[in-house]
């Protein structure tokens, strides 16, 4: 079994759409994002220009696998330093390895205000982010980069390609479900490396988001990620209605949400993908069926 292609996949994309507050299923909005300043502003030296010699983190890896699975070296962002010099390990050829990612943009911090600026979207006029660091803007930069499979639980993710390309691997919490009871690190990442999985035996879509690129990622949608080469992007981060506070929560209260997510989102009604690798919804397929049958009759009539 090959890799799957999603079944929505658009080129023009109405945010007033009532989907937008809801995310019931991943869509992928070709171009969606360059309408954003960053789309022509970013690259290396624009942000060297931004960051110059301010003091940032990033995680560090000591290898390849341990990128793979997100387990990063002496925990998250173990890399304090001038940004000038990140921008030169991101490009290391040999271990350890650099990934800046997943900075919550501040809006008291004047290069994140830069950055926050260079992300004005058209969607914000009907959703937006709180910048309270639950509901912000999810900052990322790497060189080669891998991202060990996960799934976010609670959060709607707006994910935007400014620079490069991201390729997701990624499948629901309902198509494979011996996953979901596998062992976790960090409460929602898979301690088994993704990228040494038998992907025949899976269900997985595949993704291919280049610069302008935008998708609308559900909180119980898994996916592992590869950035080849040079990449910039931003998630804008939505908190769900209805969920709880995950900060408030102890750890088996995660662990018991993050292994119920088919029941908290109802997943049994709200999905309703083919396993085929087409457009085509149940809902079209029966119609045709319909059709199909009606035409039957009247031949069997006519003869």
């Amino acid at each position: 079994m090959g890799y799957l292609k999603l079944p929505d996949e658009v080129t023009e994309y109405d945010w007033s759409n009532p989907e937008f507050q809801k995310f019931t299923r991943p869509v992928v909005i070709r171009g969606g994002c360059k309408e954003m300043p960053a789309f022509k502003k970013w690259n290396l030296k624009y942000m060297k220009e931004v960051f110059g010699n301010i003091l940032v983190e990033a995680d560090v890896f000591k290898s390849i696998e341990d990128m793979q699975t997100t387990n990063a070296r002496g925990g998250k962002h173990s890399f304090k330093g001038e940004f000038l010099e990140l921008s030169r390990k991101l490009f290391n050829k040999e271990p350890p390895f650099y990934y800046p990612s997943n900075w919550y943009l501040d809006t008291d911090f004047e290069p994140h205000g830069k950055i926050i600026q260079d992300c004005v979207h058209p969607s914000d006029d009907y959703r937006n982010v709180k910048h309270d660091f639950k509901s912000a803007i999810s900052f990322f930069m790497g060189n080669d980069t891998y991202t060990g499979s996960h799934v976010h639980i609670f959060s709607d993710f707006l994910v935007n390609v400014l620079v490069g390309k991201k390729i997701f691997y990624m499948w629901s919490f309902t198509d494979n479900p011996d996953v979901n009871s596998e062992d976790f690190h960090s409460v929602h990442y898979n301690t088994k490396n993704f990228w040494k999985r038998d992907h025949s035996k899976m269900k997985i879509y595949k993704v291919e988001l280049n610069a302008g690129d935008s998708m609308l990622l559900p909180p119980w949608w898994y996916h592992a990620v590869y950035s080849p080469g040079f990449c910039i992007g931003i998630a804008k981060v939505y908190i769900r209605p209805g969920v709880p506070d995950k900060d408030s929560l102890p750890h088996h209260d995660l662990v018991y949400y993050r292994q119920n997510l088919d029941k908290i989102f109802n997943l049994q009604e709200i999905e309703n993908f083919t396993d085929e690798s087409t457009n085509h919804s149940p809902m079209i397929i029966i119609i045709i069926m319909m059709f199909l049958i009606v035409a039957f009759l009247k031949f069997k009539r006519v003869f």
